[in-house]
C-alpha cells in the first residue's frame, strides 16, 4: 500500500511526468541510461523478469519499484513502462496508469495492450470520449495482429467498447 500512497503524493506524480518527459525529449537517441552505466541486456532482461514475477505473486510495491527502475534506465521500452502502468492500474490510480501507458505509447505507438489498458484507464476516470476512440483504434490494430497471445486484450477491448456503449445507452434512457 505505501507504492500507492506514494504516487498518490503530488510530488511523485511530478516525478512520472518528469520521467514522461525526458521519454518525449530522448525519444530518437540511442543513449539510455542503461548503457551509459553499463547494464548489460542480460541484467535488464532479469529485472524485468523479476518485475514481472512481483506481479504475478501481487507484490505490488516491489514490482512498482523494479518497474520505476526499469523505466528510469531504459526509457525508450514500452514494456517496462506497461509493467509501472499495470502496478498504478492495480492500486486504481487511474489518472497515474494513463499517464504511463500514454508513455508507453509514445515509445511504441503499436503497444495494444497498453492502448487496451489505457482506454480502461481513461473510461474510470470519465474520459468517455478518448476511452472509446482508444479502444476503437486497439480493436481496429487488433484485425491486423494475428498473435494470440493478444487475443485475451481484443477481448478486453471489446468489453470496454460494450460498457462505453451500456453507459450511454442508459444516459439517453435516462434523460428521456
Amino acid at each position: 500500500m505505501q507504492f500507492a500512497e506514494e504516487m498518490k503524493d503530488p510530488e511523485t506524480a511530478h516525478k512520472v511526468s518528469e520521467i514522461k518527459d525526458f521519454v518525449v525529449k530522448t525519444q530518437g537517441r540511442s543513449t539510455t541510461l542503461s548503457s551509459m552505466m553499463g547494464f548489460s541486456a542480460e541484467e535488464l532482461k532479469a529485472s524485468y523478469s523479476a518485475a514481472c514475477q512481483k506481479l504475478l505473486v501481487n507484490d505490488l510495491f516491489e514490482a512498482g519499484k523494479l518497474f520505476f527502475f526499469l523505466c528510469t534506465l531504459k526509457h525508450d521500452e514500452a514494456k517496462h513502462w506497461r509493467g509501472l502502468g499495470i502496478v498504478m492500474q492495480r492500486y486504481k490510480s487511474w489518472a497515474l496508469a494513463e499517464v504511463v501507458y500514454s508513455t508507453a505509447l509514445r515509445v511504441d505507438p503499436s503497444d495494444l495492450i497498453s492502448r487496451v489498458f489505457r482506454a480502461e484507464c481513461l473510461m474510470w476516470t470519465n474520459r468517455r470520449i478518448a476511452a472509446r476512440a482508444e479502444v476503437e483504434r486497439a480493436l481496429e490494430d487488433g484485425k491486423s495482429n494475428q498473435d494470440p497471445k493478444l487475443l485475451k486484450y481484443i477481448k478486453r477491448a471489446q468489453a470496454i467498447l460494450a460498457v462505453l456503449d451500456r453507459d450511454e445507452h442508459m444516459a439517453a434512457e435516462f434523460e428521456h
